[in-house]
């Protein structure tokens, strides 16, 4: 550096550049909806939710993008969710995509042939605007089917020769009550 007298000095320092300290984990997920409105996750259901991601750290992430992504054989149609932005995350604090649980992040089809209880993992990949990354995961499980179908009454509706009984060899119409 040159003062107004023509000085001249020169002077040197270190900086050290300390990483983020954000630490970016999954927190939960809401369903935000299935075909039958339980908010379980079934077979044959499409589904759409949302996910909470959380701060662990002690430093506020900046403009996070987050990927999800499946392996699993039993969703189909999953739509793509790459570089959704998160915004910013404090130290301490949690954010759903769009900061509302019911906003939509991941939609998919359960196959029908899921067998019940299978776990359906997430994987969770998330990057900063300083290029920072941090990975995370969790596992949605296939709900049991609770349907408990109970014999309740049954009704002759048609029988060959019309007499509303059941007779050997003939064909019949039942209705049957089920509750």
């Amino acid at each position: 550096m040159v003062d107004e007298s023509g000085n001249t000095w020169t002077s040197s320092f270190n900086l050290m550049v300390v990483a983020t300290k954000a630490l970016l984990t999954y927190d939960t997920y809401s369903i935000n909806s299935d075909n039958n409105g339980d908010k379980t996750i079934n077979k044959g259901e499409t589904i759409k939710l949302n996910v909470r991601l959380r701060n662990d750290g002690t430093s506020t992430v900046k403009g996070l993008k987050t990927t999800f992504t499946t392996t699993s054989e039993y969703v189909t149609g999953y739509t793509s969710t790459a570089n959704l932005n998160y915004g910013d995350i404090s130290s301490g604090y949690t954010s759903w995509y769009g900061n509302q649980t019911y906003d939509n992040v991941i939609q998919f089809t359960v196959k029908t042939t899921t067998p019940d209880n299978t776990i359906i993992p997430i994987n969770v990949s998330m990057v900063d605007e300083s290029g920072n990354t941090w990975t995370s995961s969790f596992n949605l499980t296939i709900g049991v089917t609770k349907a408990l179908l109970t014999y309740d009454s049954y009704s002759l509706n048609s029988d060959n020769n019309g007499d509303k009984t059941i007779n050997k060899g003939e064909t019949i119409k039942l209705n049957v009550g089920i509750s």
